[in-house]
């Protein structure tokens, strides 16, 4: 598979974001930790992703629509989720470092960005209007440029954060072949048990 990344010069790698650079501190998100909660409100393309589900795999993506970089790199996220789709990934674009008077701008510019791009776009897609994702995960991490990835892996982990073109497949592949890829913990399966008549029953529990 053609990987859409070399197209993209060293020159060009990342696009600053001068809001996130202005406060950088010690990062307190890194590989390991527990994925900050998806606190976006407008999801433009594709289902809304209410939380990371155990055993599935996903990829976050910040980018803006003004970002070279980011844009380059569209084909090949499009062409990682069709390659993976079957293997419970789900890549999630979130436009965070939009440029606009208001967030209601800010918006319409984005989904009538997501629209142009048609079928070289078939991921998912939120916006952050407030900004509050890319403070607990971008600030959080240390991060101040775009394009930047987050892999969560199937224990609902950071798996790996960095630019999309540098390891990236590497870390999707191997995230994929996990064991855990599929599957739920014993808390899940411990909630199955049988009823006097032989037939299984399942105590609901509340992962809001």
């Amino acid at each position: 598979m053609l990987n859409r990344w070399t197209m993209v010069t060293a020159a060009a790698m990342v696009c600053a974001s001068s809001v996130l650079a202005q406060d950088q501190a010690t990062p307190t998100l890194k590989v390991g930790d527990k994925a900050p909660a998806l606190t976006v409100e407008n999801w433009v393309k594709g289902k809304e992703v209410k939380k990371f589900e155990e055993g599935k795999v996903y990829v976050v993506e910040f980018w803006a629509t003004w970002c070279g970089p980011c844009i380059k790199g569209i084909p090949h996220l499009t062409e990682l989720q069709k390659e993976y789709k079957d293997k419970g990934v789900t890549i999630i674009g979130v436009a965070s470092s939009e440029r606009g008077n208001d967030a209601k701008s800010k918006l319409v510019g984005v989904e009538n960005f997501v629209r142009k791009q048609g079928k070289e776009m078939e991921y998912t897609v939120a916006f952050d209007a407030d900004r509050s994702m890319s403070k607990d995960w971008m600030a959080a991490a240390g991060r101040n440029g775009i394009p930047c990835a987050f892999l969560v892996g199937p224990d609902g982990k950071i798996a790996w954060i960095g630019h999309p073109a540098n390891g990236l497949d590497a870390e999707l592949k191997k995230a994929t072949a996990s064991k855990r890829v599929g599957s739920k913990s014993s808390d899940d399966t411990k909630q199955v048990a049988s009823s006097s008549d032989g037939s299984s029953t399942t105590k609901s529990t509340d992962r809001k």
